[in-house]
């Protein structure tokens, strides 16, 4: 994604990245002060801006400067090939699918553990990721066969209507870390979160 997007202009995936948005709202943007705000969430332990940095400038960038003809970047400082690795990084959190994989379990709702997504593979799917999300009004999911994914929807659709997907149970916490927003539809998700320290002083 990183060489389609910065690299050869001429890439049949130009219409399509050029439709991707380059700001955004998430957690990984907002300043110290903003943060601050989050002070009685366990959302800002997950941020790891700083561990993303160092992930990023020990595997990213010397990959990036091995093959300047396929990432292009020449002439720029590292500063801007970590900047747009955080966006390549922020738009597969916020747009990519989860695909699934045999193997996986599910729970009763089709949906996995957190340790289980964070393991799968993620696929960019044009149109499709284009989709506002609504917890109570859905009417679109994502198939998948062995072949292709599908768009579908879960219901008759009344011509001009939107078309509304489903993040699956996600609390609010995590909806404003990867979407940069929440939702009071996603409050039924919503999880009281106790650190190890805390637990044991309790015990």
């Amino acid at each position: 994604l990183l060489a389609e997007s910065h690299g050869d202009s001429s890439s049949s995936w130009s219409p399509y990245i050029d439709l991707l948005p380059d700001r955004f709202d998430t957690l990984m943007y907002w300043t110290p002060a903003e943060l601050d705000e989050l002070q009685a969430s366990g959302v800002k332990s997950k941020i790891g801006k700083l561990r993303e940095d160092q992930r990023f400038m020990e595997e990213i960038v010397p990959v990036v400067r091995r093959w300047p003809e396929i990432f292009g970047f020449q002439g720029e400082d590292d500063k801007k090939v970590l900047e747009a690795a955080h966006r390549m990084g922020t738009l597969i959190m916020a747009y990519a699918f989860d695909v699934e994989s045999e193997g996986k379990e599910v729970d009763k709702d089709g949906y996995m553990s957190e340790e289980e997504e964070t393991e799968m593979e993620k696929a960019m799917v044009p149109l499709a990721d284009m989709l506002n999300a609504d917890g109570h009004r859905c009417n679109a999911h994502l198939f998948y066969t062995p072949t292709h994914l599908s768009m579908r929807t879960l219901c008759p659709v009344p011509s001009g209507s939107e078309l509304l997907n489903d993040y699956g149970p996600l609390p609010r916490a995590d909806l404003l870390r990867r979407y940069g927003y929440t939702s009071p539809t996603y409050a039924i998700h919503d999880v009281a979160e106790l650190s190890h320290p805390a637990i044991l002083r309790l015990a």
